[in-house]
């Protein structure tokens, strides 16, 4: 009977061993808190990066994007990890941290924004940046976080029956902005709202990669 009450306990640890991230929890300390709102611009500096392996993040999925209609994913040949580059201030929820973390090779880019518990284990996630490097950089989806813990997701979303990369420059492509509103709840979830949408127009090459940022264009709603 001792033995069979020494075996759970052992087990029981081991569990909550593996419900814990500590790693997860240490670096997001290190952090500083970032107030809102807070718009993640094109020349925001990206800094306070911590690495960390694709287990510490699950269930996130580690890829990023080779065409700038995101419809080809694509994962390195080597162990891919990701950034967590920023903390947010949470102003209402009962999770415990809001931050930032991007998965990035060579000139891709893309990030999530996810919720984690006082454990450093993920709730939830929500992708929301995905940016390449061009003669500037062309991004095509970015993301601004209110005080009232609303997420805005701006993206252009490419209208083409082909993918369309960022190499070579293309002469232009047709794109329609929406922008996507979620409410993060109290337990920590994203919870869609609604979508804004504006007219599809054409964009050059030059439009794209010289774009301030998504949400000061200059599309017809």
């Amino acid at each position: 009977m001792r033995k069979i009450v020494l075996i759970f306990y052992l087990f029981s640890l081991s569990m909550i061993a593996l419900a814990n991230n500590p790693d997860v929890i240490e670096r997001l300390k290190l952090i500083p808190t970032t107030s809102l709102p807070y718009f993640e611009g094109k020349d925001n500096m990206r800094s306070s990066r911590y690495f960390f392996n694709p287990e510490a993040l699950y269930p996130i999925p580690i890829y990023y994007y080779k065409d700038i209609g995101c419809t080809e994913k694509e994962m390195s040949p080597m162990p891919l990890g990701a950034d967590i580059f920023r903390r947010y201030e949470i102003t209402h929820g009962n999770y415990t941290y809001l931050a930032a973390l991007e998965i990035s090779e060579s000139d891709f880019s893309h990030t999530y924004l996810a919720t984690f518990d006082m454990y450093g284990n993920v709730i939830d996630y929500l992708s929301v940046d995905v940016g390449f490097a061009a003669h500037n950089s062309i991004f095509v989806k970015q993301f601004e976080v209110l005080d009232d813990m609303t997420v805005i997701v701006y993206s252009l979303n490419i209208q083409s029956s082909k993918p369309v990369y960022p190499y070579p420059k293309f002469e232009k492509i047709r794109a329609q902005r929406v922008d996507t509103y979620y409410k993060i709840t109290d337990s920590g979830k994203f919870e869609k709202q609604r979508d804004v949408t504006y007219l599809s127009k054409d964009y050059t090459y030059a439009e794209l990669d010289n774009m301030k940022n998504i949400k000061e264009g200059d599309e017809k709603r």
